[in-house]
């Protein structure tokens, strides 16, 4: 899991950005909702809180706050790369 993980963390920080910069408040809540489930998995609490927060801010298509955001979730997926495989992340 971890090594699947190493391999999709930064097209995963990639998508959520594009589905920002698009403004589609529909693909940005898919990727957030998957962003939460794996910062969870590896038991990244504030990240999957984070993401969680995207996904309700998508979700109710306020997407005002979520610059600010999404480089925060960003940042947290990055983290967890870090710490599965020093020089990964």
């Amino acid at each position: 899991m971890a090594d699947m993980y190493l391999q999709d963390w930064s097209h995963y920080g990639t998508q959520i950005a594009v589905a920002l910069a698009a403004a589609d408040a529909a693909l940005l809540r898919r990727h957030a909702h998957t962003i939460k489930s794996l910062l969870a998995t590896f038991v990244d609490d504030h990240g999957a809180a984070l993401a969680s927060v995207a996904e309700q801010q998508a979700r109710d298509g306020n997407l005002s706050a979520l610059p600010d955001l999404v480089p925060k979730v960003q940042e947290r997926l990055r983290l967890v790369a870090a710490a599965l495989g020093p020089g990964k992340g």
